[in-house]
């Protein structure tokens, strides 16, 4: 009876044990990486998945870590994750080129930066990354000028700006120099000044206050999404224009802001994912730029401000905030 008894119990496990086995997901499981919360960003990337076919049993699992690009908190977290372990790791902003340094080659890496990746030492070259991490770069040096005439367009008599950037960020450089020669071409002078990273952005303001600017171009990446409130209650306090790359920055309070669409570049993202997942190498897929722009407009900000904005403005803008 005891012997009985055994065998149905091991039975009973054997089933539980099977059915327990049935439903387990199949997906892959994803690391990813960012110094704040993902938010929308990864609700487009699952959403990029899902129309490449994982979902239900075969949903990725997305282990998220969110960390400060410290490097030694990066490499914890990377030796945690290789251990669970994940196929590969998707890293956001600042905390890519840090993890591409300490990854040293041993599991892919898929980026999204805001920066010039063969500037940061990701890449070799954009169509030929030639190591172990590829992705998205968010700059579009081509855009820097529409931006301008984004801001002459809603105030034709803007004659100088200021320009607000991380002199640290890869590919500052670049964008720079393409601002100057677009303000060159319309008439503008132009104002450069310079926060660096963790720097508190008073010294900044006080010298846009000094040069009697009538507006701010503000170079996107991480730090100056983190001040944009800040940006936006000074521009708004001083009656000045402000503009930038990201819808993030126009939903911060800016007065208009062109550049990528993120959510799509973070859909296209899970195509990286999806390649590599079968059996494609990182050096073999290149980085690619956006393909999809919004503009992107505050009409509370421009009530604010006083100004009238433009027909031709509003019927080209992807986004209204009122």
């Amino acid at each position: 009876m005891t012997n009985r008894r055994n065998f149905l119990a091991a039975i009973t496990a054997l089933a539980a044990t099977s059915g327990a086995r049935a439903q387990a997901p199949a997906g892959p499981r994803i690391g990813w990486i960012s110094y704040s919360a993902p938010g929308p960003a990864l609700d487009a990337f699952q959403e990029g998945m899902r129309a490449l076919g994982y979902a239900g049993r075969s949903a990725a699992t997305i282990e998220v870590r969110v960390i400060e690009p410290n490097p030694e908190r990066v490499r914890a977290v990377l030796e945690e994750l290789q251990k669970l372990p994940v196929a590969l790791i998707i890293c956001q902003a600042a905390i890519a080129p840090v993890a591409h340094r300490l990854n040293a080659g041993r599991i892919p890496l898929v980026c999204a930066f805001s920066g010039d990746p063969v500037v940061a030492g990701m890449v070799e070259s954009f169509g030929r990354p030639g190591g172990n991490s590829t992705g998205m770069s968010f700059l579009s040096l081509e855009l820097v000028g529409k931006r301008l005439e984004v801001m002459k367009e809603i105030a034709p008599s803007v004659r100088r700006v200021a320009i607000l950037a991380n002199p640290q960020h890869p590919g500052e450089k670049a964008e720079l120099k393409a601002s100057l020669d677009a303000a060159g071409r319309m008439g503008v002078q132009t104002s450069y000044i310079q926060i660096l990273p963790g720097e508190k952005p008073d010294a900044a303001f006080e010298r846009i206050r000094q040069e009697r600017v009538q507006g701010i171009i503000v170079f996107q990446d991480a730090g100056m999404v983190a001040r944009g409130a800040r940006i936006a209650e000074f521009a708004l306090r001083e009656r000045l224009l402000a503009i930038s790359g990201w819808a993030l920055f126009a939903q911060s309070g800016f007065l208009a802001t062109y550049g990528p669409n993120l959510n799509d570049a973070y859909r296209r993202l899970a195509t990286y994912v999806d390649r590599l997942l079968k059996g494609a190498r990182a050096d073999s897929l290149p980085v690619e730029l956006p393909t999809r722009f919004e503009l992107v407009v505050n009409m509370k900000t421009a009530k604010a401000l006083g100004i009238a904005m433009p027909q031709s403005v509003l019927l080209r803008a992807d986004e209204v905030i009122e």
